[in-house]
């Protein structure tokens, strides 16, 4: 059970394992109820205080549980691999008399001090409380656990000692993402992704293209948030696992993707899937704009072209190597 675009990186690895027999879930659509049950509220969500990520944590477990069981009802496993493991709370001693082991892309504190868009406050480590114990106990129960990074394994070691714990990432297709032949325009394509557009340095991306945008540069833009209208600006709302965006990426000249705006309060130089990041500090702001800039096919012009006015600047591509390996050049991880 996992997000879509983590089961199509195991599904080529399985392919070459005959004698494993894997089934695929996903959470279903939550009711009206459920999602209220775990929805911000207004005043105290302003002081944090309405404990809105354990209430999502107990609410996707809950999901979680129910659908495990009735694919459980129909299909002999011997192991249940749940990722992330912030749906898998509940599920401390297994579903079923089946083990699970989950997978931890980050831990509910570290994920809460990074991908959170509420500056925390002296009392949101209490506010977290009942998550973190939920969480300990399930890391210290699991037959195995999973890290996806030496960051989030570094974590579980400090705070569960006692956790099975591995780092293991399991990768990316890279032939599902390798470029293709450019079709249409010949004009430099460039890739945003990235959730929250301004936030993630979207508009300053826009200054840097300048007036290049619609002569012989485009920029198509993945984004949940509105996008200002000019011409060579196009925008689109897709899903991670749609074909389209595997399309964009293999059509583009220069990929940037933020991978979130809390990454920038660390910044330097990194390696990500085989390429080198570099990790801008933005203004010293919590709320700054700013993240991982990761550039798959970056040549000399493009890269000029995609410079940052603040300061900083995109580092060149350094090819292709072993996905998912997220580790620091020269210091230690976060």
């Amino acid at each position: 059970m996992g997000h879509a675009t983590f089961d199509a990186s195991l599904v080529p690895v399985l392919a070459g394992m005959p004698d494993v027999d894997a089934r695929f879930a996903g959470l279903r659509e939550q009711t009206r109820v459920e999602r209220a049950l775990w929805r911000a509220v207004p005043r105290l969500a302003a002081l944090d205080l309405d404990m809105q990520p354990t209430r999502w944590h107990a609410v996707h477990s809950y999901v979680a549980r129910q659908v495990l069981r009735e694919e459980l009802a129909s299909f002999d496993a011997d192991v249940v691999h749940v990722r992330s493991h912030s749906i898998a709370l509940g599920m401390p001693d297994g579903l079923n008399g089946v083990p699970v082991v989950p997978v931890v892309d980050a831990t509910v504190w570290d994920w809460r001090l990074l991908g959170s868009s509420r500056p925390p406050r002296r009392h949101t480590r209490a506010m977290m409380k009942p998550s973190e114990l939920a969480e300990r106990r399930l890391l210290r129960r699991a037959p195995l656990v999973l890290a996806m990074n030496r960051w989030a394994q570094a974590s579980i070691e400090r705070t569960v000692p006692e956790a099975r714990v591995v780092e293991h990432h399991p990768g990316v297709d890279l032939e599902r993402f390798r470029p293709a032949d450019r079709h249409g325009s010949q004009a430099l394509r460039v890739l945003f992704v990235g959730g929250r557009f301004a936030r993630k340095g979207g508009p300053e991306l826009i200054e840097a293209l300048g007036d290049r945008l619609g002569r012989d540069v485009e920029l198509d833009a993945v984004t949940a948030e509105p996008v200002p209208e000019r011409e060579g600006i196009r925008t689109h709302s897709l899903t991670n696992d749609d074909p389209r965006l595997v399309e964009l990426y293999q059509q583009s000249n220069a990929g940037l993707t933020v991978i979130s705006g809390k990454v920038a309060e660390f910044p330097g130089e990194w390696t990500l899937a085989g390429h080198e990041v570099r990790v801008d500090a933005g203004d010293g702001r919590r709320d700054a704009p700013g993240g991982a800039h990761l550039a798959p096919r970056v040549g000399e012009a493009e890269a000029d072209l995609l410079r940052d006015r603040r300061g900083g600047g995109l580092e060149r591509a350094g090819g292709v190597g072993h996905a998912g390996d997220a580790t620091p050049r020269g210091r230690s991880a976060p």
